[in-house]
């Protein structure tokens, strides 16, 4: 990372990448900015959480989008996972402790704007079809 004389921030260029991506997916890259690599996009009941990792490359989109109790039915929920994984080519269905979280992952090398927004825009749908209350 680069400082100027007015100390603003020179992004490296997949961190470029990622906001244009956003931006052209109708987000402020400013407002979305957590970090210098981290973004947070919160889009109705849930939030996605962008991370980009210089030193691998490795871009990362991940939400939550249930919580699992102890009255849940394992079996029914490792159905729509599977179903979830078979789906999206892109998106990964998965449970992490408590939580069920949908993930897309791509290299900085593969990253184009195009193909950024609408690999986000499924993610954001995705996340919006597997909400607790649409799979229940």
């Amino acid at each position: 990372m680069k400082h100027t004389k007015e100390m603003k921030w020179d992004p490296p260029l997949p961190s470029v990448t990622i906001e244009e991506v956003l931006r052209a997916a109708g987000f402020s890259p400013e407002r979305c900015r957590t970090g210098i690599n981290n973004w947070q996009i919160d889009s109705g009941d849930f939030s996605i959480y962008i991370e980009y990792h210089e030193d691998s490359g490795m871009i990362s989109a991940d939400t939550v989008v249930d919580s699992i109790g102890y009255e849940d039915d394992l079996l029914a929920l490792s159905n729509i996972l599977l179903r979830a994984n078979e789906k999206y080519t892109s998106i990964t269905a998965s449970i992490l402790g408590k939580e069920v979280i949908l993930s897309l992952i791509i290299y900085d090398v593969f990253l184009q704007i195009d193909t950024g927004k609408v690999k986000l825009e499924e993610l954001i749908r995705a996340a919006g079809e597997y909400k607790r209350n649409n799979i229940k």
